[in-house]
């Protein structure tokens, strides 16, 4: 009965505001790719710690994770003698209108539905650039082109093979040892696969070789004899006229370096709230997705598929959240990744017919009501990335309280 009724409450509100979709979603697109560019603009040449100080991780103290990220930006910016800060400029500002010019192009010729919509309103989403501007470019914008590459490619070959699988797994192997975060989200390219070859759950098929190369990459860099000396790595970065100050306060002087150090770290920060924080941060991004999911069930079981490999992909990632404090990343992270494989299972505009309906007056005030409560609550709160009191990183001010900061 609930999926009936929310499948009715999509088709009317639908058939009065589906055309507006799109065209809000490309002002929406446009505005982030422009909040984008500025902030990038901003982060690089006011030497972020976090941004700039994490891709210049470099070798020159000895071999060291995330350190192959520095040693390629310094390598390509001397071959063309280059400027490293114009290069992260014009690299980070080229990556994010690659993603937000892909996910137009997809998007352009597919049927928009209101509970899709909602995804795109929601703050976790790729709202959370706007919340959170401290997130752009940072190296999950890797994840997410390539992930978006292993989609399109399935969806233009409709066909899996082992060469594929293990291209991309270089590729995987690659952005692990740019960073390990890789590996908590890799399982997404296998879970894809099942869905959307209609395979059984943990059916074995030859995309389980991308998390697998991830997984051992990470092992082997656990286990290789690698330090991490912070002076060298900053003079290499400082002597290609990058300031010093990206050395202060920042991933370069980050205390833990690994996991137990990490877990300690977290405890610190902890309080009688963070218990609270932890489930708003499980719940509230999972509304549109399992509201979008539970709407299509009646029509593929692709949505039902969605939602288990939903779970399988947190439960995947849940180790993220005891050992570093990003928690808002890493659910923005699972969000974007979340709606990009949505938008492939769209229906096309092309295979859709647009009937009138005639609704009853109390049919209206729930196909109306229903959806604008839930784009008002959607607009009513936002999430940040990291380090709140308690890790509690919740803020009930959204939209509004963002326009009234700037105002102010």
């Amino acid at each position: 009965m609930l999926f009936h009724q929310l499948f009715k409450i999509s088709q009317i509100f639908d058939q009065k505001f589906e055309r507006f979709y799109l065209p809000l979603i490309v002002v929406f697109l446009v505005l982030l790719l422009i909040n984008s560019i500025y902030y990038i603009n901003f982060f690089v040449y006011s030497f972020n710690e976090w941004l700039v100080a994490d891709w210049l991780i470099n070798y020159s103290g000895g071999f060291t994770r995330r350190g192959l990220s520095g040693e390629l930006i310094f390598l390509i910016s001397n071959f063309f003698n280059w400027d490293v800060l114009d290069f992260l400029f014009y690299f980070f500002s080229f990556f994010q209108f690659l993603l937000f010019f892909s996910i137009l192009i997809l998007l352009y010729k597919k049927k928009i539905t209101f509970w899709f919509f909602l995804i795109f309103a929601s703050p976790s989403f790729l709202s959370f650039y706007f919340f959170d501007p401290s997130i752009i470019s940072r190296k999950e914008i890797l994840i997410y082109i390539s992930y978006f590459a292993w989609i399109i490619f399935l969806a233009k070959k409709r066909n899996l093979t082992l060469r594929a699988s293990i291209f991309f797994s270089l590729i995987a192997v690659f952005i692990t040892l740019l960073h390990e975060i890789f590996v908590f989200y890799s399982v997404i390219f296998y879970l894809f696969t099942l869905i959307y070859f209609d395979k059984k759950l943990f059916t074995f098929n030859v995309s389980i070789l991308i998390p697998a190369s991830s997984i051992i990459t990470l092992i082997i860099l656990m286990f290789a004899p690698a330090g991490f000396n912070a002076t060298e790595v900053c003079d290499r970065i400082v002597q290609a006229g990058v300031d010093p100050s990206v050395c202060q306060d920042g991933v370069l002087s980050w205390p833990a370096t690994g996991v137990v150090e990490g877990f300690i770290l977290n405890l610190g920060i902890y309080n009688i709230w963070t218990p609270l924080g932890l489930v708003l941060i499980l719940t509230l991004p999972l509304i549109a997705p399992i509201l979008y999911c539970s709407s299509n069930i009646l029509l593929s079981r692709v949505s039902k598929k969605l939602f288990y490999c939903l779970i399988l992909q947190l439960i995947f990632m849940s180790p993220l959240f005891i050992v570093a404090t990003d928690w808002g990343r890493w659910i923005n992270i699972q969000s974007i990744l979340l709606g990009l494989s949505m938008i492939v299972f769209l229906e096309s505009k092309k295979n859709t017919e647009t009937h009138i309906i005639q609704y009853s007056t109390s049919e209206k005030v729930l196909g109306y009501g229903m959806p604008i409560i839930l784009l008002i609550f959607m607009s009513s709160w936002n999430l940040k990335h990291c380090c709140r009191d308690g890790n509690f990183l919740f803020e009930f001010n959204g939209i509004i309280g963002s326009i009234q900061s700037l105002i102010i």
